[in-house]
């Protein structure tokens, strides 16, 4: 049983992945993924006393985050974020320089790999907790995971 000063450690640390997480994942505006994703917090909360801790907090509220969007994409419609073909402007830093790379990597892996890499490599996932989330079996997570750095290699 999580206690509600767990789950709330768990709110401040994991927002701001959780929106990540859902915002990449379905290529949403970030405000609508924010207020889907507070009201699945909102409903985590509410049914704490629910969460039978068979699998970690954070993918517990990740997948009720990820049912609320897709019934508000049912609801609501589907409205991606435009991409646009301007390039972003030369990076500073190193650090900069390398999430740059990456996201550039990760955006010409079709997007099962891609997503795979996204939960086990960006948003620190195990491959079970990748599994839940993504709605697929850990064997299919392993060899997608696997095919995308192949692939990714080559890039």
């Amino acid at each position: 049983m999580i206690t509600t000063q767990q789950f709330a450690d768990q709110y401040e640390r994991g927002f701001g992945y959780v929106v990540k997480a859902i915002s990449t994942k379905f290529a949403l505006q970030p405000d609508r993924v924010e207020d889907v994703v507070q009201a699945a917090f909102v409903r985590a909360w509410e049914k704490l006393d629910q969460f039978r801790g068979d699998c970690d907090i954070k993918t517990w509220v990740v997948t009720i985050a990820v049912r609320m969007i897709l019934t508000d994409i049912r609801r609501n419609g589907y409205a991606p974020v435009i991409f646009t073909d301007t390039l972003p402007e030369m990076p500073t830093s190193f650090d900069t320089y390398t999430k740059l790379t990456i996201d550039r990597i990760l955006s010409l892996l079709p997007k099962a790999y891609r997503e795979v890499l996204e939960m086990r490599y960006l948003n620190d996932m195990s491959i079970e907790e990748a599994a839940t989330v993504l709605d697929v079996p850990i064997g299919t997570v392993k060899c997608h995971t696997h095919r995308a750095l192949a692939m990714a290699a080559t890039i």
